[in-house]
């Protein structure tokens, strides 16, 4: 079985958390129980539990209180399956795997050349193709937010890279400044 992509784009101190919520008899923890439980400094809690909050898979319901989310339940079942089947030495055979096949790619930005306050644009973000021969594909998701315009938060496109060109369409909308 493989994992998931949504849960394969969260950092490996996210699924931890999402690991120690499935150990739990009521899917309710105080971030410090958390942090003792998983081994999290509060500094990289705070990033963590920042992206899992975002992303809909906790809900703070109090003073440093944090339950999962119907999509964490969903989430944590999903992991669990996928641990179950999982050989006991994953981790070291993704990491040699990662070394041993790497893809080298451009990331291209287009933007019209001139942007207009209030007036909507579109900005391609894409990659070009690659310059070997490439058998395998990679999944890779792009953020993407401008400052002084909108949308305000960032928006992300997925891409499933092989060996060909790739891109998406951001919408945009420059606000009434000098620069975005």
């Amino acid at each position: 079985m493989e994992l998931p992509f949504h849960l394969r784009a969260l950092p490996p101190e996210a699924l931890d958390v999402l690991r120690f919520f499935s150990g739990l008899d009521e899917p309710i923890a105080h971030a410090s129980l958390i942090m003792d439980e998983v081994g999290l400094s509060e500094r990289l809690f705070g990033k963590v539990v920042r992206r899992l909050v975002t992303k809909g898979y906790l809900q703070m319901s109090g003073d440093q209180i944090y339950r999962l989310s119907d999509l964490g339940g969903s989430s944590v079942e999903e992991l669990a399956a996928y641990d179950e089947t999982a050989p006991a030495d994953a981790s070291d055979e993704i990491e040699s795997t990662t070394i041993a096949q790497q893809m080298h790619r451009h990331l291209v930005a287009v933007f019209p050349r001139p942007l207009t306050a209030g007036s909507a644009a579109d900005v391609y973000v894409g990659f070009s193709p690659a310059t070997s021969t490439v058998d395998q594909t990679a999944d890779l998701v792009v953020r993407f937010s401008i400052v002084n315009g909108e949308p305000s938060r960032p928006q992300e496109k997925a891409f499933n890279l092989a060996a060909g060109a790739a891109y998406q369409v951001f919408h945009v909308a420059p606000g009434a400044y000098q620069q975005v």
